[in-house]
């Protein structure tokens, strides 16, 4: 009889155990920045072509300008999107062994085939003859290839894509990829401003 309870205690045992990936994520911590403006003691012209010469020889790439409304629309991708992106961290587990510890956006970028956009709109306004004002707002897409578990056949199978889109300033919330039992249904991302910062910085530093 204790045999068979036994016997029995570690089938529910096993009947109770999880199957598939288990684990955590935090959600970044990362506090939002004020919108990026400065003030540059130069006139609208000189600020504009400096713009435009530091534009074309850092990581950016122009794809419009318009000088009479001085508007400069840049774009960029890297391959390292943490560089601009803090979407928080992720551990993964799969019987009982640590699969990934890291952050969200490698995880997502080594499971997920997650790719990543940068559109960047750079506003320069005439103050006086001798001040120029620079706006910088950025446009964050982070696009992620879904997935889900299948512990019939013990496999991954694709889901619709998770695209997260936000400005500089903001964040965005959507549903995770790819379930994992104890990550929770949810991940954030938002901007690390560097890409805002390096345009301000260079503008600062252009006189």
């Amino acid at each position: 009889m204790k045999k068979l309870i036994s016997v029995f205690s570690l089938f529910l045992v096993f009947s109770c155990a999880t199957v598939g990936p288990t684990g955590t994520y935090v959600e970044p911590f990362g506090k939002y920045s004020e919108s990026y403006s400065y003030d540059v003691n130069a006139s609208f012209d000189e600020a504009w072509s400096a713009l435009i010469d530091y534009s074309s020889t850092a990581f950016f790439g122009i794809d419009n300008f318009e000088k009479e409304s001085g508007l400069l629309t840049l774009s960029f991708g890297v391959e390292d999107p943490n560089q601009y992106l803090d979407c928080g961290t992720i551990l993964v587990m799969n019987g009982g062994n640590v699969t990934f510890d890291g952050s969200y956006v490698d995880y997502a970028r080594i499971y997920n085939s997650a790719e990543f956009t940068g559109l960047m709109n750079i506003s320069v306004r005439d103050i006086n003859e001798n001040t120029a004002n620079i706006r910088v707002n950025t446009r964050y897409i982070f696009t992620t290839i879904g997935q889900y578990y299948d512990p019939t056949l013990n496999i991954f199978r694709p889901t619709p894509a998770v695209i997260f889109s936000f400005d500089s300033g903001s964040s965005d919330t959507e549903g995770a990829s790819t379930y994992i039992e104890g990550t929770g249904s949810l991940r954030t991302c938002m901007p690390t401003y560097k890409a805002e910062k390096a345009i301000i910085d260079f503008i600062k530093n252009y006189r």
